[in-house]
């Protein structure tokens, strides 16, 4: 049994509370909840749930074996930092952290804590389909990568979203919008399979909401050999989720709850050397299906992926099971963001790894405009 403490009980840290209370988390045991707003609490007064408004009380009274972290995102790492170092075994929801320094200062604390495990609620990565992409290029199947591009645009949010705290699609409070909230996820999915670009080129914007954040981007991810085009957005309708990736030896396709895998009999180079008059036989295509799976969506519509990032949690502390996703691939996707945002802001394009400090300067002149 693993005793854990609670830091958040908003949006997600009910939805986790939840999922250890009715045993769908492993052997996570829920022993504290901790919120500074008292109302939240007041459920968990006069059950066996020791409550708290201060985190650094929860942690020091004892009694944890690990903490799950659910607060707004920039209090994720300063209170990820106090657990680390004293001992506890931490998971972070997403983001890591709003700026990669903070993010960076974190997993150095881990590694002075290297008894205690520091993860990260990446649930998406044990989506069946987004695994199945995963192998099928870390296979080779799918050969040289040439270009990848997804779409993202049916994460909706409408005005009442917004409203109704006050730190979300804000600077100052969230430290971002639709990248830092929703897209996280597609983004680190992309540097998952593909890994980090070279450089990026991005711009931003806000389209029909009253929020200082962007609800709009587009952005260029330029590697080495080949680049990838992401566009997101939380307000169109309908939206669109399709993840395109092409390499020598085919096609991925993934979109709606469906993977489509068209593999080339023979790499698209020598197909395109033996191919006369600028035409290809259809023979030369194999085409694979692989789906969600109707028992899959069912479960994860009703119980969320997230259990599946807290049950891994407890198999790793319980018994050294490997981490879906640890803290320090968080960085990955921070980088993006940042680097999207900051090409954004310079209206120009910029390499990476980004200059930290350079991030910070521009994001306290957003601030200071908010």
């Amino acid at each position: 049994m693993v005793k854990v403490g609670l830091i958040g009980i908003g949006r997600m840290g009910k939805v986790h509370a939840l999922n250890i209370q009715a045993r769908l988390a492993g052997s996570l045991r829920l022993h504290a909840v901790c919120d500074i707003d008292k109302q939240k609490l007041a459920k968990y007064k006069g059950s066996k749930i020791a409550t708290y408004t201060d985190y650094k009380d929860m942690i020091d009274t004892g009694g944890l074996d690990a903490v799950i972290v659910a607060t707004p995102h920039r209090s994720h790492c300063e209170i990820a930092r106090y657990a680390l170092a004293r001992g506890l075994h931490t998971l972070v929801e997403k983001p890591l952290a709003v700026d990669i320094q903070d993010g960076i200062a974190a997993i150095n604390t881990a590694k002075e804590a290297p008894n205690a495990l520091f993860a990260i609620m990446f649930n998406q990565r044990t989506n069946n389909i987004y695994k199945k992409a995963k192998q099928i290029i870390d296979s080779g199947q799918l050969g040289a990568i040439k270009r990848a591009s997804w779409i993202i645009t049916n994460w909706y949010r409408s005005q009442s979203y917004y409203n109704q705290s006050g730190w979300r699609a804000s600077w100052s409070g969230e430290g971002g919008g639709a990248l830092i909230n929703q897209c996280v996820h597609q983004l680190d999915l992309l540097q998952w399979l593909l890994g980090l670009p070279q450089a990026i080129t991005a711009k931003c914007k806000t389209v029909g909401r009253t929020i200082s954040t962007e609800n709009d981007v587009l952005a260029i991810l330029e590697y080495k050999d080949f680049d990838t085009v992401f566009i997101a957005s939380t307000h169109d309708l309908p939206g669109t989720n399709r993840l395109e990736i092409v390499g020598e030896g085919g096609r991925i396709i993934i979109e709606g709850s469906q993977l489509v895998f068209d593999k080339l009999s023979i790499p698209e180079p020598q197909v395109n050397a033996c191919t006369k008059g600028g035409r290809y036989g259809t023979s030369t295509i194999a085409r694979k299906r692989y789906n969600y799976g109707i028992l899959n969506k069912i479960r994860d519509t009703l119980l969320g992926q997230q259990r599946n990032i807290l049950a891994n949690f407890a198999r790793a502390i319980e018994k050294g099971a490997p981490l879906i996703a640890k803290a320090n691939e968080g960085l990955a996707s921070l980088m993006l963001i940042n680097g999207i945002y900051l090409s954004d802001w310079l209206q120009k394009k910029v390499q990476l790894p980004i200059d930290g400090q350079l991030y910070l300067e521009q994001l306290k002149l957003h601030k200071e405009q908010t």
